[in-house]
């Protein structure tokens, strides 16, 4: 509300002659305020809706002509997460900016850096002992292949199975191959210490951003220890997320110290072009990169960058569309066409180039609110997940209450996050309750979480904010790694459980294919109990498909039963029905 002053001889009050106090209500900010105030509270709501799903398990009544029902965590935890980002962005509108949070004198960087890489090594290190025997968890099929270098440098000039061009990811798997053999603990090492580097990457890029020393440290913790980044931390056939990733941001940061370079700095020009091209070769995803560097370029002074020179800009934008122009007639070449997952997989129509509503929905309701909290829903959560849930929308409730506002600078990295998404626009959607293919939001999901966390340090006790957050992620990633370990004990256990049977009913079939293969959003759980089973009966045809094993001699079938995560077992003395 503005107040402006004008004198007037025929008007006599309290103050000095002829003043005349006029009031300018500014309407458009009154709506605002209003808006803000309506979002803050549906984000409350929304909070509260989590807290009664965690202790009533669910709800289904009737409140006049509304309908209420409710059985699961995930689309609130959605909602909630959607919720928190309008708020920030309505507060963001107003005109009440606030200074960053000091930084507590007491924690100099090595202590920093001590804590959360300890934290970081107490949950990753365990992790390598989750593995599964199917090829396919470390592509040992494809390592197997490749006997001398130049076989590995045809990587470089010949299709890859998955009708991916990702070269130098399956040099650093093949690698593993030949330290570790079938020691799987062994190819865990990589990933642990790439998804490591990409948080100290995130953090010099936050630096080279010009974030504070504070902001930059949160992102960098939060990003290492965020729940949803588990799955290719994990998995080391998911090793090209992380390996994409880090060349990416070396890229970005290379091409930053470009532009703020007085000179030419062909040598910045080149290092970010190089690492740009080698992040090609890993996946997919990094063709973003031109992108995001037009973006920052076309937002440069949020980024606090000096005039930038035509013709620095223009060397820039040969070299990289250039390069851009390159990987593609590389592929095309190769593949004959783009690549991409094979069309078996969705209907005759690959699924990279399959668009729907859903691929432009998956942005708004993948991309933005899950990596705050990607947690793996789908199974019965433990009182002590339950009770970090309730902590995690306290603070994300509090922080909209408090007025944390989205500011030039983070809604430009919240572009920034779909922009990045792009290139797996269809893919992102395939992202559900369990956190399955979590790994398409490693990414995008960096820019998401540098804003958030810079927004949360601006406010008082923000500091205190941010460490409950990246705290409750912390105890996520343990849930969604604990998953995995109790899935694939427990499809070890049935394995066991089924090579007993087949003793008992003197059956050598056994048809698997009732049992749901990724179950709570573990892969190849089914495939883990075949491998067993087939190791510990050599003698039994295990059957994945229809026909796959002789018909008319007695076999079991199993089925999954989701309630109690087991199988339940049919015996067919006929044998299985011929396809």
């Amino acid at each position: 509300m503005a107040i402006s002053v004008s004198h007037s001889p025929k008007l006599r009050t309290g103050w000095k002659e002829g003043t005349i106090i006029k009031l300018d209500p500014e309407p458009k900010q009154v709506v605002i305020r209003a808006l803000w105030a309506l979002s803050a509270a549906t984000c409350c709501l929304f909070c509260a809706n989590i807290v009664i799903l965690l202790v009533f398990g669910s709800y289904d009544f009737h409140l006049g002509p509304l309908h209420l029902v409710a059985h699961q965590l995930f689309k609130p935890f959605l909602l909630a997460g959607a919720a928190f980002w309008i708020a920030v962005f309505l507060r963001g509108l107003l005109h009440q900016p606030s200074s960053a949070a000091a930084f507590p004198n007491w924690l100099t960087r090595l202590t920093l850096l001590l804590i959360v890489l300890g934290l970081y090594a107490a949950v990753y290190i365990p992790s390598a002992g989750i593995n599964v025997s199917d090829h396919d968890w470390t592509r040992s099929d494809v390592s197997a292949r490749l006997r001398s270098l130049p076989d590995a440098f045809r990587l470089f000039a010949t299709p890859q199975l998955d009708g991916f061009y990702r070269p130098l990811t399956y040099l650093s798997l093949w690698a593993d191959y030949g330290l570790f053999g079938s020691a799987l603990w062994g190819y865990h090492l990589q990933s642990i210490l790439l998804h490591a580097l990409n948080s100290m990457l995130v953090y010099n890029l936050a630096r080279e951003f010009r974030f504070e020393r504070n902001a930059a440290f949160w992102v960098a913790a939060w990003f290492s220890l965020a729940a949803m980044n588990f799955e290719p931390a994990l998995w080391p056939a998911a090793r090209f997320d992380l390996l994409a990733t880090a060349f990416v941001l070396v890229s970005i940061i290379c091409f930053l110290r470009y532009l703020r370079d007085a000179g030419s700095a062909a040598a910045k020009l080149v290092c970010s072009a190089a690492a740009y091209g080698l992040a090609l070769m890993n996946k997919e995803s990094a063709y973003c990169v031109p992108l995001l560097l037009t973006a920052i370029v076309l937002t440069r002074k949020v980024w606090q960058l000096d005039f930038l020179a035509r013709p620095k800009l223009l060397r820039a934008a040969f070299v990289f569309a250039g390069l851009t122009a390159l990987m593609l007639a590389v592929r095309i070449t190769i593949y004959k066409g783009l690549g991409g997952y094979p069309t078996t997989i969705h209907g005759g129509v690959s699924p990279h180039f399959s668009f729907t509503f859903k691929s432009v929905t998956g942005l708004v309701t993948r991309v933005i609110p899950i990596p705050l909290f990607g947690l793996n829903t789908s199974v019965p959560l433990s009182p002590a997940m339950a009770c970090c849930i309730i902590l995690y929308v306290a603070v994300i409730a509090w922080v909209v209450v408090r007025g944390a506002s989205l500011g030039k600078r983070e809604l430009v990295l919240v572009g920034l996050a779909l922009l990045s998404a792009l290139p797996a626009l269809n893919l992102t959607g395939w992202v559900g309750e369990s956190m399955q293919h979590s790994r398409y939001l490693y990414l995008p999901g960096l820019w998401i979480l540098m804003a958030a966390a810079t927004l949360i340090a601006r406010r008082q006790f923000g500091n205190i904010a941010l460490a409950l957050l990246v705290a409750v992620n912390l105890s996520g990633v343990i849930h969604n790694l604990g998953v995995y370990r109790t899935m694939l004990g427990k499809a070890r256990a049935i394995s066991q459980q089924i090579a007993g049977e087949c003793t008992q009913y003197h059956a050598n079939i056994v048809d698997l294919s009732g049992i749901d293969s990724k179950p709570f959003g573990v892969f190849f759980f089914r495939s883990e109990i075949a491998g067993t089973l087939r190791a510990a009966k050599p003698d039994v045809c295990v059957s994945l498909v229809p026909g796959s094993c002789e018909p008319g001699k007695p076999a079991l079938r199993y089925e999954w039963l989701p309630a109690s995560a087991g199988v339940g077992v049919h015996y067919l003395p006929e044998g299985l029905p011929r396809p």
